[in-house]
């Protein structure tokens, strides 16, 4: 008889290898939403319903239009619906739906079942959803996020903008979103260089961050740059925040990351 031979494991993924294939995923767009309901029927009316989406005008257009084109079954025929704001930012589709899950379902929620978010018998279903929202992005993993929050309704941001409360990385801003918008990208001048002002050796083209800083536009490793900014939390593996060794500009990880993977992917298909 043959004898039995063990079947091989494939070897495990360095923690900063694994890192860098998760980071350069994030050139999409995939963000949740809040909807909230201005129906005139008062059965409907401030009902809310949050979702997923990579395209939020076009989300809402379906919304409004019905389940028969494109719509979810819950919000058909109750509306006219707003959207209220959207968070974005995520690194994959994955990760956006798991935040959109844990906003939809806060008391089965792992991570938020502790916190006992349970609606009050006079709190608005806005409200409640606010508050949810605001305790999700302090709590791991998604306080650690490059996440943007996105008012896109005056009225309500104006009602509750000082209700979500998020760490100094994750910003809260308010204006309409341009999905196709390459300007914030377009205008760094990104110079390569074959040497990382850290390790002072040669950089791959895959591997290569640049300050966006445009005094700077140091180059470094993704490893050697993400290195230097764990130095004050290393029990991290992606670090959220840190300071260019070269110009002293502070620098948002997330956003760092995302304008060089979409450079690199624009000079790949160009």
């Amino acid at each position: 008889l043959p004898s039995k031979t063990k079947r091989r494991l494939p070897s495990p993924i360095p923690k900063f290898e694994y890192t860098v294939r998760f980071l350069k995923m994030n050139i999409g767009f995939y963000g949740c939403y809040l909807l909230v309901s201005e129906s005139e029927k008062p059965l409907y009316r401030g009902k809310c319903y949050v979702g997923f989406t990579v395209n939020p005008e076009r989300r809402i257009k379906q919304h409004n239009r019905g389940s028969r084109y494109g719509g979810a079954w819950r919000t058909s025929n109750r509306g006219p619906w707003e959207m209220v704001l959207v968070v974005h930012g995520f690194p994959n589709e994955i990760c956006a739906l798991r935040f959109e899950w844990a906003w939809q379902h806060p008391d089965r929620s792992r991570r938020l079942r502790v916190l006992k978010l349970r609606k009050r018998q006079k709190e608005s279903a806005l409200d409640h959803h606010i508050k949810i929202l605001s305790q999700m992005l302090n709590v791991g993993p998604w306080n650690r996020l490059p996440l943007t929050v996105r008012w896109l309704c005056e009225k309500y941001e104006t009602m509750l903008k000082n209700t979500i409360v998020t760490p100094p990385h994750i910003e809260v801003i308010s204006g309409p979103l341009n999905i196709g918008d390459r300007s914030e990208v377009e205008n760094y001048d990104f110079t390569l260089s074959d040497a990382c002002k850290l390790c002072y050796n040669s950089v791959m083209q895959g591997s290569l961050l640049t300050c966006v800083d445009q005094r700077c536009r140091a180059n470094f490793h993704i490893i050697c740059l993400a290195n230097e900014f764990r130095k004050s939390e290393a029990q991290f593996v992606i670090p959220v925040i840190g300071v260019c060794p070269n110009c002293k500009t502070q620098l948002k990880w997330g956003t760092l990351v995302s304008k060089n993977m979409i450079r690199i992917r624009d000079e790949k298909f160009n």
